[in-house]
């Protein structure tokens, strides 16, 4: 393995990490095999071993699958799937690099309206004019400055 890069998918990673982030890929190196004493021998079984039970053939037809399938192997370099984004009005998968759905033309972020923040007496943000903002400013400011100093005077008095 490169100090600094992932052998699967090529994304940078820290040196001597487990894993790689982007594509969960081992990086540990391959456990040694154990060798095997010469004074050990085996013996063959008498008989044919069982098949298996048809849950353990199932568990390995599912295994060899999610192995071959999750990742196929491709010649080369490993890159990891075309990042995509979906439509948020027709929800149709948009390649990331598009500025608009191909589908219908609305922009990236274009379903995605900001809430407007209601302050208690003075109604939606968005119509509160600037020397009203700026009063509101000025005066949580006095109100938190005054609520700390009171907080102090209580603390310096119990302490």
């Amino acid at each position: 393995m490169d100090s600094d890069r992932c052998p699967s998918c090529a994304a940078r990673v820290p040196a001597g990490a487990a894993w790689c982030g982007q594509c969960w890929a081992d990086l540990r190196p391959a456990p040694e095999a154990v060798p095997v004493p010469a004074s050990v021998t085996r013996s063959e079984p008498a008989s044919a071993p069982a098949p298996p039970a048809p849950v353990e053939a199932a568990t390995e037809r599912i295994a060899a699958a999610v192995t071959t399938e999750a990742r196929p192997r491709r010649s080369g370099r490993h890159r990891a799937p075309d990042a995509t984004w979906p439509c948020a009005r027709c929800e149709a998968v948009n390649d990331v690099a598009a500025d608009a759905c191909r589908q219908c033309g609305a922009g990236f972020l274009a379903g995605a309206e900001s809430a407007d923040v209601l302050v208690p007496g003075l109604g939606p943000a968005s119509r509160i004019d600037k020397p009203q903002k700026v009063a509101v400013v000025a005066v949580g400011t006095l109100v938190v400055t005054g609520l700390l100093l009171v907080l102090s005077l209580i603390l310096g008095a119990v302490l």
